[in-house]
């Protein structure tokens, strides 16, 4: 069985792939089948090539051919899990649903989102992770963390009764959403107002003097996350 010109197809396919989405309209032109599978957590989607059978006597099989691409926030994700997975021990992780669009419809100025975190929330709806040093360690000292990127649906709640009070003195705290929900009484997030400024603060919840800027947007904090892990 000869499958030269199928291959010679099949690496034809593979390269242009990677160069752009009239790649994939190329791909359907030849009779190719592309489909998207979002199955991986840490990639925003993969992509499946049928090619179709050879036309021959000899009853080809189809070839399957399954090529992924990683995100540049969901990359950073994956290198932050790694990097847990090797030295610590993991007590929980997961990933969300994307935010339905009838969710969406209730936050309030949408187009006053930061567009990184667009491109974060369209990729992936949070992730989450919790780990500590692994029991009868003692070459190093026992530590823990925990980073709680939160869904965008519940990163843009109002949070009365938890970032801001009605005796609050800052009132720009009303417009404040949470969105690494890290600890009961700590977080990180962004301010949903007028000024539109993609900047995240630290904020020690509770306290009008509590409120520090980390001078870092999302792509900064992400890769922040790599590092400290939480």
């Amino acid at each position: 069985m000869n499958f030269g010109a199928k291959g010679r197809q099949l690496a034809q396919a593979g390269a242009v792939l990677f160069a752009s989405a009239a790649a994939i309209a190329k791909l359907d032109a030849q009779g190719m089948s592309v489909v998207r599978d979002g199955s991986d957590p840490f990639f925003a989607g993969t992509i499946q090539i049928l090619l179709p059978e050879l036309d021959s006597l000899q009853q080809a099989p189809r070839f399957l051919v399954l090529m992924q691409f990683p995100s540049k926030y969901l990359t950073l994700m994956r290198q932050t899990f790694g990097r847990i997975s090797l030295s610590f021990e993991l007590l929980d992780s997961g990933s969300n649903q994307r935010t339905p669009k009838s969710k969406l419809k209730r936050i309030t100025h949408l187009e006053w989102i930061p567009q990184q975190m667009r491109e974060f929330y369209a990729e992936s709806n949070g992730q989450s992770f919790e780990w500590k040093t692994p029991a009868g360690d003692s070459s190093r000292r026992a530590c823990q963390g925990r980073l709680n990127l939160l869904p965008l649906e519940k990163a843009y709640r109002d949070w009365k009764g938890i970032v801001y009070f009605d005796f609050t003195e800052n009132t720009r705290l009303q417009h404040f959403k949470i969105i690494d929900y890290f600890a009961d009484e700590a977080c990180v997030g962004i301010f949903h107002d007028e000024q539109q400024a993609p900047g995240l603060y630290y904020y020690y919840l509770g306290e009008n003097d509590g409120l520090y800027p980390l001078y870092l947007n999302l792509d900064g904090y992400l890769t922040l996350l790599t590092k400290s892990l939480g």
